[in-house]
């Protein structure tokens, strides 16, 4: 699965008014695609199709820390 499976080339093509035979700006249009959603995900903290977990681990003073995608930085108050 990837973000080609939330919004479909054809579905892109056809709000874009682009016809589904012209298929020399399709990498293009997937690298938008890809880059939007990831965006959203970013901003949004949702995750926008299913996928395996990624699981991260910190030792901190001999216990293990585990984070669970995706990660959002600390910032200082």
């Amino acid at each position: 699965m990837s973000y080609l499976s939330v919004i479909l080339l054809s579905t892109a093509k056809n709000h874009l008014r682009i016809d589904l035979d012209f298929i020399r700006d399709d990498d293009a249009i997937e690298r938008m695609i890809e880059s939007a959603l990831e965006l959203v995900e970013q901003n949004t903290n949702h995750i926008l199709y299913a996928r395996d977990k990624t699981y991260y681990r910190l030792v901190d003073n001999d216990r293990i820390v585990v984070f669970d995608y995706p990660l959002m930085p600390i910032t200082a108050m």
